[in-house]
């Protein structure tokens, strides 16, 4: 799907707006400060943007859009949390990637396969990961696009986090084209918390 930054909505009223909206994720590096974006909790340099999909592209709603219609970003927010938002997740291993791993790795997106990384953050798909993986997961920002989710009980007790982020940082460097990119850190689900189950790894 393309991404279109410049679009009046003119023809899209307070409702509309609520019920057509689907988040994105972008580094935050990249949010313009007419863009309408909210921190993701436990993320620490992506944010949430929010979308109107039509047409197969997505128009980033302005600040602009918002106050004319007086839609409140805690509306937003509020709407995304509960939305139906079409997402799946993969094996990698049935795609021929990764067969040599020992650990098992996932693909999470939407089901275009465009601007899907997003699903991470939302709370109805993490509570779904945890009804299928009963474990903490690690969480590749792969790009844009998609995450990668693994885990952790695939993985050694004593398995090194330095390998995960590494292989962001050289996919960033030779593979991801810089348009693509959203993040080279390694983020953490951990189920065995009430609140904030995402976070850095550290």
């Amino acid at each position: 799907m393309d991404l279109i930054k410049n679009f009046d909505f003119a023809e899209f009223d307070h409702d509309k707006i609520l019920e057509n909206v689907t988040p994105i994720l972008l580094p935050e590096r990249n949010v313009t400060s007419d863009q309408v974006s909210c921190k993701v909790p436990g993320m620490e340099d992506v944010r949430m943007l929010f979308a109107i999909c039509q047409d197969e592209k997505l128009y980033l709603l302005t600040k602009k859009a918002l106050m004319r219609e007086k839609v409140l970003l805690e509306e937003m927010t509020d709407r995304v949390k509960m939305m139906d938002y079409d997402w799946q997740i993969d094996s990698l291993k049935d795609y021929g990637i990764g067969k040599e791993n020992s650990y098992d790795s996932y693909m999470l997106s939407n089901l275009y396969y465009s601007y899907g990384a997003a699903a991470i953050a939302l709370p109805q798909v993490q509570a779904w990961m945890y009804m299928k993986f009963k474990c903490n997961l690690l969480i590749q920002l792969w790009n844009i696009h998609h995450v990668v989710v693994i885990p952790e009980n695939t993985l050694p007790e004593d398995y090194d986090p330095q390998f995960f982020i590494d292989e962001i940082k050289r996919a960033n460097r030779e593979t991801i084209p810089e348009e693509e990119w959203l993040s080279d850190r390694l983020y953490y689900v951990d189920y065995k918390k009430k609140k904030n189950h995402l976070r850095t790894f550290v």
